[in-house]
């Protein structure tokens, strides 16, 4: 219910989908976690989060398009979308070049799996190259380079009000 998920007839479990709006042309990306919808009129469900989002939760229903992400990239065996205004690298030991500016770790993950739907989530809030770094059985999610404070500031508080995270700012 508060996260932006959907349920859908015969996409697959899990998988993802851009949903617009058509009165309003709002979209978001949602992960396919569900069957449905269960009304035979509907092609999607939305969550209460995803709804509020586009505009319509007090209406109940509008006329949306559903796109499905598909991956573009496979790394390792795991699938990961990357709309074209992300740049994803996969690289074991990566040196970052701090003097193309800051980066901020959004995250550190255990598994593959976590990194690519928390990685999905963040390319809908941000046009910055989103880098995934594997290192100590820890697969880290890198942003930037950042080459100003205002652009670190304004990713911090859309990393805050979206997923309520403080990531860590890296810089030399």
């Amino acid at each position: 219910m508060y996260a932006l998920t959907a349920a859908h007839t015969i996409l697959p479990i899990p998988s993802y989908a851009r949903v617009t709006n058509m009165s309003n042309q709002k979209s978001v990306v949602v992960r396919i976690n569900d069957r449905g919808p269960f009304h035979s009129n509907r092609i999607i469900d939305l969550s209460y989060v995803a709804a509020l989002k586009l505009d319509f939760v007090e209406k109940g229903t509008t006329q949306v398009e559903v796109e499905v992400i598909t991956p573009q990239r496979t790394v390792g065996g795991d699938s990961l979308p990357t709309p074209k205004k992300t740049i994803a690298n996969f690289e074991e030991k990566k040196q970052f070049d701090f003097s193309s500016g800051m980066y901020l770790q959004a995250g550190a993950f255990s598994t593959w799996a976590a990194a690519q739907e928390f990685h999905t989530s963040l390319v809908t809030l941000t046009s910055t190259p989103i880098n995934l770094l594997e290192e100590n059985h820890l697969t880290k999610i890198i942003i930037g380079p950042l080459t100003d404070l205002n652009a670190v500031n304004t990713l911090n508080h859309l990393l805050k009000k979206n997923f309520n995270i403080t990531p860590i700012v890296l810089s030399p």
